[in-house]
């Protein structure tokens, strides 16, 4: 089971780097073929950080964003 991560009252900085990391692991997901697992990490970040006001951590919502669309063009491990 996977732990349940809420931004609220987590610094700026802590924040931003806990949305690197899970950005980090949606990557990894997405080069073993695991793209539906890819995408759901990508939102996740988008659920957490999306309200966020900080520019660092808005900055890591929008590589998330647009790794997500990235990975929407992939083949899943389903199409093999």
């Amino acid at each position: 089971m996977e732990p349940e991560l809420e931004p609220s009252g987590m610094d700026a900085a802590y924040a931003g780097a806990v949305a690197r990391e899970l950005v980090e692991w949606a990557e990894v997901r997405g080069q073993v073929g695991r793209v539906d697992e890819e995408i759901a990490v990508y939102e996740e970040v988008g659920r957490l950080f999306g309200d966020a006001a900080e520019p660092e951590v808005r900055a890591v919502v929008a590589t998330a964003l647009a790794n997500k669309e990235e990975a929407l063009g992939k083949p899943t491990l389903a199409a093999y």
